[in-house]
This record gives C-alpha cells, sequence and structure tokens, in this order.
C-alpha cells in the first residue's frame, strides 16, 4: 500500500481525499464556509476507517491554486503545520498545470479567476508555456497576437466566455461543457508521479499570488 492524503480548493469548496497508489479510495468535500474546521477531522476519519496511522502517509499533495487567497492560504497553513510537526514530505501542484494536462492533446488556454477584471492564464505559444496573470483586456490582447486557435478552460473561460468569443473569437474556441477547475482524480495520479520522481518540496507551501505572475 502506498498511502497519501491531497487536498484541493477549487473556489467553492475544499477536496480531501485518501489516496492509494494514485486512486482515490476515499473522499470529503466541504463548502469553503466549513472547510477549514472540517479538514484535520476528515483527515483524521478517512485514518481511521482504513486502519491507518498519520506516520503511515508517505506524503500529502496540495494544489497551491490560483484559488481565493484567504481560504488557500488557510489551507496551505494547515498542511505545512502537518508537515512541520509529522515531517511528512509535501508535495505541489497547481490548477493551471493540472488543468492543462487533462487535455494536454489540445492547445488549452486555462484561465481562473483572480479579482475584479484580473485572471490567471496559461497557454502555449510554439513549444513555450506561457504563464501569467493580467486583467482580461490584456489577455485579449496577448491572444489577439498568435496565431493559434485556443480551447478555452476554467472557471475564469467561464466567466468571460461572451468577452471573449466578441474580443478573441478568432483565437479561441470552448467545448460545450467547461471545465471549471482540475479534477481530484488528476491530481491523486499527478502527485504520485511528482512522489515516484521525488520532487518533494523543501520548503512551505505557499499559494499563487497574482503579483508573483503579473511581470510574466
Amino acid at each position: 500500500m502506498l498511502p497519501y492524503i491531497i487536498l484541493q480548493y477549487p473556489y467553492d469548496k475544499i477536496e480531501v481525499a485518501l489516496c492509494d497508489n494514485g486512486n482515490i479510495i476515499q473522499l470529503a468535500q466541504e463548502h469553503k464556509f466549513n472547510a477549514i474546521k472540517s479538514t484535520i477531522p476528515h483527515i483524521s476519519s478517512m485514518l481511521e476507517n482504513h486502519n491507518l496511522k498519520l506516520s503511515d502517509l508517505k506524503f500529502i499533495g496540495v494544489n497551491v491554486g490560483p484559488g481565493p487567497y484567504n481560504t488557500l492560504r488557510a489551507l496551505l497553513t494547515m498542511a505545512n503545520g502537518i508537515h512541520f510537526a509529522s515531517k511528512i514530505p509535501l508535495i505541489k501542484l497547481t490548477a493551471l498545470e493540472l488543468l492543462s494536462l487533462e487535455h494536454e492533446n489540445e492547445n488549452t488556454l486555462i484561465i481562473f479567476q483572480a479579482f475584479a477584471d484580473n485572471v490567471f492564464y496559461q497557454y502555449k505559444e510554439n513549444t513555450k508555456t506561457k504563464t501569467g496573470a493580467c486583467s482580461i483586456n490584456q489577455l485579449i490582447e496577448k491572444l489577439n497576437k498568435q496565431s493559434t486557435v485556443f480551447l478555452a478552460l476554467g472557471n475564469g473561460a467561464q466567466m468571460y466566455k461572451e468577452k471573449l468569443q466578441k474580443h478573441a473569437g478568432n483565437n479561441v474556441t470552448f467545448p460545450s461543457t467547461i471545465p471549471l477547475f482540475n479534477s481530484i482524480e488528476s491530481m491523486a495520479k499527478k502527485s504520485l508521479d511528482l512522489f515516484l520522481q521525488n520532487k518533494l518540496e523543501t520548503d512551505y507551501l505557499k499559494p499563487i499570488y497574482f503579483e508573483d505572475l503579473s511581470t510574466k
């Protein structure tokens, strides 16, 4: 058995899953208003249900966002605290990368909400991945300089679908149902891949901040 916990915050709820060797064996979801106080009890209950101790966990995988800052910071602080107390390794993942991987055969444009009219984004320009943060109008300007037609995904793509169609329609298409965030299943598999590659975090986790990407 190769047990581990994964945590993520897809904007409206927190997801906590106990996994084994790439597969989810128990999942809990809580609305964001109740999530932080319930996360540790969920982890404890999952471990007890499967006759595991905290020390049996091989690692904790955490999606560092993007996401609304206050709840995301609280979730990461909790994961960092468990890491500090137990020395269980941490694995860092991002929703931008995970959602892109779920559609790796497409020319994806991942857009997540930030604040006001600002967004986080990721797309490929030639063979290079472009990741950044800017206003939706600035992103449209960037897209209109591209020759690629992108498949738009993420909650920002849903929010700004009409605007993107109107002002960047030659460069953007949409699936019939837009995935708003990455799946917890893809996170379970990718976190295990990173663990097996020994890509562990050497420091405490912090969320993706708008300012960290806005100059890239």
